[in-house]
C-alpha cells in the first residue's frame, strides 16, 4: 500500500502539469514541469519517482516546443 498512495499522487498531478503548459512558452512549460516535481516531492515526501515524472514532462515540453527537424 506505501506504492499505492505516491503512484496516485502522481497520476493527480501529471494531468495537471500538462494542462497548465496549454498554449504556453518552452519557459513557461519547464517552469510547470518543476512546479509539478517540487509539488510531488512534498506530497510523496521525496519520493525519488517525482523525478521521472520531471524528465517525462520536459520531454513532453522538448517534444511540443522543439523547431521542426531538431
Amino acid at each position: 500500500m506505501k506504492i499505492a498512495a505516491p503512484l496516485a499522487v502522481l497520476l493527480m498531478l501529471l494531468p495537471v502539469t500538462v494542462a497548465r503548459s496549454e498554449g504556453s512558452s518552452a519557459k513557461q512549460c519547464a517552469t510547470d514541469c518543476r512546479a509539478g516535481h517540487d509539488q510531488c516531492r512534498i506530497a510523496t515526501k521525496n519520493n525519488p519517482s517525482c523525478d521521472a515524472q520531471l524528465q517525462r514532462c520536459m520531454q513532453g515540453c522538448l517534444r511540443k516546443y522543439a523547431p521542426c527537424g531538431a
